[in-house]
């Protein structure tokens, strides 16, 4: 196709769509290329559905991941986090007394200090993963 295409409503191929010049504003898809959209967490809580695929900028927090009855991220769902503040440990946790598998070598769960970086990734319906910069 040459030339511009409008369309009102969702645009779906049977494979990758690509800008060969210009860019797109944003291309909402469970997989992507590019830049994660940048949040800031300024208190303790649980993550919501609109924290996946994100890279969020935080303080020494608790941060809870949600049963998936309660915030059904999919699987492969991936949330970054960075802690800013130089005081304290920044955490990720899984709601107490719930079934969230959280896996990380030595069971870790903290990031180590200010600027230290957490991944987490959904593998399984109550499963993630953790990884990154990790302290107890």
């Amino acid at each position: 196709i040459t030339g511009s295409i409008t369309a009102s409503g969702a645009i779906s191929a049977s494979t990758t769509i690509q800008a060969l010049t210009g860019s797109f504003n944003q291309l909402e898809s469970t997989n992507f290329l590019g830049s994660r959209p940048i949040n800031t967490k300024t208190a303790n809580g649980t993550l919501a559905i609109t924290d996946a695929g994100t890279y969020i900028r935080c303080g020494s927090h608790k941060l809870i991941i949600p049963l998936n009855s309660n915030v059904a991220f999919a699987i492969g769902t991936e949330i970054e986090f960075i802690q800013t503040s130089s005081i304290g440990h920044l955490m990720v946790t899984a709601s107490a007394g719930e079934a969230v598998t959280l896996n990380s070598r030595f069971s870790l769960f903290s990031a180590s200090g200010q600027f230290s970086a957490i991944s987490c990734k959904k593998v399984g319906t109550d499963e993630w993963d953790i990884i990154g910069d990790l302290t107890r």
